[in-house]
């Protein structure tokens, strides 16, 4: 797979692409449709939920891997919750913490009815649900730092496939053992049997590749054209501050 077989047009994302296919047509492509868009989502989001739902008074609750496959579970059998993503007009991370947020307070609820008590004790157990507030900061950052490690990787991986399918298998090599192992130029050029020249432009071409994937994989998100170059700035400041 190409990374075009991300982002099919410059009009229209992957994510809107599965989600035309899966409203309608022939029944077979709209379940693939559903289910590449499900998997899709989970493998994105995955991680940063869990980092969610861990943090705070939501570790109260159980344990994440669970928490994340029962939100899983209910909001995605269906298009609903993403068709009313696409109409939101925010940001799907945005979307997906929100969804989090409800998910682990729509837990708390039911525990507080099951226990028969219209009163929770806020210093206990039972008062769970006056322990989670409606936005939690830590867990938003925790979240937030593990959605743009996955974002980062995810734009690792296109890189690399354009390396590949343009011939430059190497550039990727240069890239990785400058900027992931710290190495000068010089000492890669020596490694590689290149020029310290020729490893600059091949790492440059590399990370050229990968702040345009950023870019499309935060477009494909729901984030505005004209807050594309703040959105990556801050990606870059988490990830950034999860090295830390």
């Amino acid at each position: 797979m190409t990374p075009v077989d991300h982002f099919p047009s410059t009009h229209a994302t992957w994510i809107d692409a599965q989600l035309t296919l899966a409203e309608g047509g022939d029944a077979r492509v709209a379940a693939g449709a559903a289910q590449s868009l499900q998997t899709h989502v989970m493998e994105r989001y995955h991680r940063p939920l869990c980092a969610y739902v861990r943090t705070g008074a939501f570790a109260r609750l159980g344990e994440p891997e669970d928490l994340v496959a029962g939100l899983f579970a209910k909001q995605l059998q269906g298009l609903e919750f993403l068709l009313r993503w696409r109409t939101s007009g925010m940001p799907l991370r945005r979307w997906m913490m929100n969804a989090a947020s409800f998910h682990c307070r729509g837990l708390a609820r039911d525990r507080a009815r099951a226990a028969g008590r219209e009163v929770l004790d806020p210093g206990g157990d039972d008062g769970l649900l006056d322990a989670l507030p409606s936005s939690e900061p830590n867990a938003e950052r925790a979240f937030d730092r593990a959605w743009a490690v996955t974002l980062a990787n995810e734009a690792h991986v296109i890189a690399q496939i354009d390396a590949d399918d343009r011939g430059r298998p190497d550039d990727y090599v240069v890239f990785r053992m400058h900027v992931m192992d710290r190495m000068e130029y010089d000492a890669i050029a020596a490694a590689l049997g290149i020029t310290p020249s020729q490893a600059k432009h091949a790492a440059a071409r590399v990370g050229e590749r990968m702040r345009g994937a950023v870019r499309e994989l935060l477009r494909a998100e729901g984030v505005r054209a004209e807050e594309l170059d703040a959105e990556v700035g801050k990606l870059m400041r988490l990830i950034e501050e999860s090295a830390g």
